[in-house]
């Protein structure tokens, strides 16, 4: 099957304009610079994330920031063991010199970098729990099976158990969620473990494609958490590595646009109360349910 009139079009402008993105909504419309396939784990990019999330939850704990002043742990579950890709000075450009003076890398580093094609842009990572614990985070792994070590095993096709409810302060998503199958399920299993109060970090692919079972647009997000009473907590942005780096661009919400080049879609929402979660119906269609033209 051929490509598209639309596709061809999109393709040439890759071509005549290599390594920047556009997109075509004038109110959104930037140009970023792209180079190799993006990682997932947690890269600098989700790290800021972490902290950003962690002053958030410590501004309404105590009413001001304290990004490590609880002396309580942050509750943290991952679907899927995030491998610490960034390096020591970019830790430390977020957290300070010295923070990585006391924590210990893997001996595998090296077979986990190649995984990820970054053994050419790190010598070594480090171990992820004893990271965040520095972090104050105290970090739970579900996955299928035993990867890195200690992993609470669950198939997210299917739902979470019901003590599981409500039992962590951030869930993080770092490209999980394309490999399950029943994604939906997935999201809702991921709401369900947040508590009330506390935020989902969202890492997947925009539009990559095989690297999984599907890509997500930001109408998805937007409409599974608003229309539930939850919120997205500032813009939804695609993400470009550039090996260790990476470029963003603010995404609409719900209006069509197009890019050029492998994106992630970063999303940050907050669960504000604990309803079963609903399935959505799409916003454009929630607008126009006659679907009339104009």
């Amino acid at each position: 099957m051929g490509l598209s009139t639309n596709a061809e079009t999109e393709l040439a402008t890759e071509q005549d304009n290599p390594g920047q993105v556009k997109f075509t909504d004038p109110k959104h419309s930037v140009l970023c610079r792209i180079n190799s396939e993006p990682t997932v784990a947690i890269s600098i990019q989700t790290l800021r994330s972490f902290v950003k999330v962690i002053a958030l939850i410590n501004e309404s704990d105590s009413g001001k920031f304290t990004t490590f002043g609880l002396d309580d742990a942050f509750h943290v579950a991952t679907i899927g063991y995030p491998d610490c890709l960034f390096s020591r000075d970019q830790a430390e450009g977020v957290l300070g010199e010295g923070f990585c003076d006391d924590i210990p890398t893997r001996d595998d580093s090296q077979e986990i970098l190649r995984w990820h094609n970054l053994h050419n842009e790190l010598d070594e990572i480090y171990e992820t729990k004893a990271f965040l614990k520095k972090l104050k985070i105290d970090l739970t792994v579900f996955d299928l099976k035993e990867i890195r070590g200690g992993e609470v095993i669950h198939d997210f096709n299917m739902p979470v158990l019901k003590r599981q409810h409500a039992t962590f302060d951030i869930v993080y998503d770092g490209g999980a969620l394309e490999h399950i199958f029943n994604a939906p399920q997935a999201l809702q299993n991921m709401l369900l473990l947040c508590k009330v109060g506390g935020y989902i970090i969202h890492s997947n692919p925009l539009n990559i494609f095989n690297h999984g079972f599907y890509n997500f647009n930001p109408t998805l997000y937007h409409d599974f958490y608003t229309q539930n009473d939850h919120e997205i907590v500032g813009d939804m942005e695609a993400i470009k590595t550039e090996g260790l780096g990476y470029s963003s661009a603010v995404l609409p919400e719900i209006k069509r646009f197009k890019v050029n080049g492998d994106y992630w879609i970063a999303v940050l929402a907050k669960k504000n109360n604990s309803k079963k979660p609903e399935w959505p119906l799409q916003t454009k269609y929630q607008k126009n349910p006659d679907q009339k033209v104009g």
